[in-house]
């Protein structure tokens, strides 16, 4: 940058140069007359300016001037403003080394949390009868437990508990309420007497027989907009109770680790400001990160206790042997048959999403006992009754299509479900 003056100050002439730039810039006053400003370190739309002072008679007609200070008094703000950009630009430079540092710090921190108040547990190993407990509890419970809150699987998950319970026959994608007149509902938690109300009530249009489809469709009229969500709601609030009530949480290490995130939120959301207060960069603005991180998991974080974490280990075991169900025999030797533990697993299957890990891991096992665990399954849950006489390589094929075909049937149902109520 080059600034010429009308003419060449004498030797006798006074001037004063200030140049006003947060970033340090080099410049010389060459031959009393040309001003020279090496000016590639200023970034677009850097604030610089330059303060000249030199007599009026070097310019041969000047507008009045509209400040009214003094030349001394205007040198002297000049040489402020100078200073003050110049302390700022020393500010910004220490800044930029010290945001990088907060940030990684904020995210280590942020792992740490996640890591002691979220995967808390995560290398218990449980009993050798690990298959116990998760084939007690509900499903929709086994997959909150496990960390999945999808109200799609959680209900597909209740409906296949309750199909195997014989409230309901399940046909293909339809499931039917076999005695809606039976009121005795003191098996079933309030969450699964409310699903069926609502899922073969007033979805079903007093039809007692609903499919995903329906449900769907029923969410497509605008006039049912406001009673879905009230429903959606209050199936979600249900589950909840459902979960308080296992009497799995530790409510007061929940209330810290709550209270943690929350702080450490607000820490690194108001050190954001600040930065980008001071500095102005992009850089500052990635100090958000680590608080977004802290508040979503603050808001969605469960502390476990003792009991919980032994068991959200069982239930992992479990899950992990979806593929692998003698490993799920061998745990329920004595408590449950072989069939038992296969027509329990589908739900849980469905409640953690593992439907094609669970139906493919059972075409590793003998063709014999292959078929006899599919029998079992279609009849359940595609009310199929098995051949009285079959040859063993075609029905091992028709059992393999038609497990598929259930597979394909609950995932369809699980992808319809959850576009309605995600």
């Amino acid at each position: 940058m080059k600034l010429k003056l009308p003419a060449t100050l004498s030797d006798g002439q006074s001037h004063h140069l200030i140049f006003i730039s947060e970033t340090p810039v080099n410049y010389t006053f060459d031959d009393n007359k040309t001003f020279v400003a090496v000016t590639d370190a200023l970034t677009n739309g850097a604030d610089a300016r330059f303060f000249l002072s030199v007599p009026a008679s070097l310019f041969g007609e000047l507008p009045k001037s509209m400040d009214a200070r003094t030349a001394e008094e205007q040198l002297e703000s000049a040489k402020s403003n100078a200073e003050r950009a110049s302390a700022r630009g020393r500010l910004q430079s220490n800044m930029a080394i010290v945001v990088p540092i907060l940030i990684g710090s904020g995210l280590v921190l942020w792992l740490l949390y996640f890591l002691y108040f979220e995967r808390e547990g995560a290398l218990k190993k449980g009993t050798q009868n690990f298959a116990h407990w998760p084939s007690r509890m509900p499903p929709a419970l086994f997959g909150m437990l496990l960390g999945n809150e999808k109200l799609s699987s959680l209900i597909l998950a209740t409906l296949l508990r309750l199909t195997n319970l014989r409230r309901l026959k399940m046909e293909g994608y339809v499931f039917t309420w076999k005695d809606p007149e039976n009121t005795d509902y003191s098996r079933y938690s309030t969450f699964e007497v409310f699903l069926l109300h609502w899922f073969l009530g007033e979805i079903a249009n007093g039809e007692y027989a609903a499919s995903a489809i329906q449900v769907k469709s029923y969410a497509s009229d605008k006039k049912n907009e406001k009673r879905l969500e009230e429903s959606k709601k209050t199936m979600e609030i249900e589950l909840a109770r459902s979960f308080t009530n296992a009497r799995l949480l530790d409510k007061k290490k929940s209330w810290y680790a709550r209270t943690i995130g929350l702080i450490l939120c607000v820490a690194f959301f108001a050190t954001a400001i600040i930065m980008i207060f001071l500095t102005g960069t992009f850089v500052s603005y990635l100090l958000l990160i680590p608080s977004a991180l802290f508040f979503w998991s603050s808001r969605a974080v469960r502390q476990l206790s003792e009991e919980g974490l032994r068991r959200r280990s069982e239930c992992r075991r479990y899950r992990d042997n979806l593929n692998n169900m003698p490993a799920i025999f061998k745990s329920s030797e004595g408590t449950y048959t072989d069939v038992e533990s296969v027509i329990i697993a589908l739900p849980r299957a469905v409640a953690t999403e593992k439907v094609d890990l669970f139906i493919n891991g059972l075409k590793r096992l003998p063709k014999r006992r292959y078929i006899h665990l599919a029998h079992a399954l279609l009849k359940i849950y595609d009310n199929q009754e098995p051949p009285i006489r079959y040859h063993r390589n075609e029905e091992y094929r028709r059992c393999v299509e038609e497990l598929d075909h259930l597979k394909e049937v609950l995932n369809t149902s699980m992808s319809i479900m959850h576009e309605v109520l995600k």
